[in-house]
């Protein structure tokens, strides 16, 4: 029956999905790399040439993040800069009871969060800007 079918049937493992996300049985690979971004005592820039899959990876995290962390994957090709603060406190929900409309209001509702998270010993040290 498959090799009758195999005619038939069509596969794309290389297709460009655009803006779409991956599937998840698409996205293999890069655990040394969500290790380190997931890491909740290290930090990690994500750059690279195009088309080497970093928008996959950060959308993968976002979408399965970790207990432990707080993850938002904002695409801001086509937002305005007024909306940016907006877009970003929507998406992070569990830290904002409201979007906020500035850069002023989120510092101050992110900085509320951190103090408020007992998880992290530092928490309260990186939450009061020093």
């Amino acid at each position: 029956m498959f090799e009758i079918a195999q005619a038939f049937t069509t596969a794309t493992p290389y297709q460009d999905y655009g803006r779409s996300h991956v599937p998840r049985e698409m996205f293999k690979g890069r655990a040394r790399e969500r290790a380190n971004i997931v890491n909740p005592h290290g930090s990690y820039i994500v750059y690279g040439g195009r088309r080497l899959g970093k928008t996959a990876l950060l959308r993968h995290i976002s979408r399965n993040r970790p207990e432990h962390g707080l993850f938002a994957y904002l695409d801001l090709v086509d937002s305005s800069s007024s909306a940016l603060w907006e877009r970003a406190s929507g998406a992070l929900k569990e830290a904002f009871a409201r979007p906020v409309s500035n850069s002023e209001e989120f510092d101050a509702g992110w900085k509320a969060y951190l103090d408020g998270d007992g998880r992290s010993p530092n928490s309260a040290v990186v939450g009061r800007g020093r």
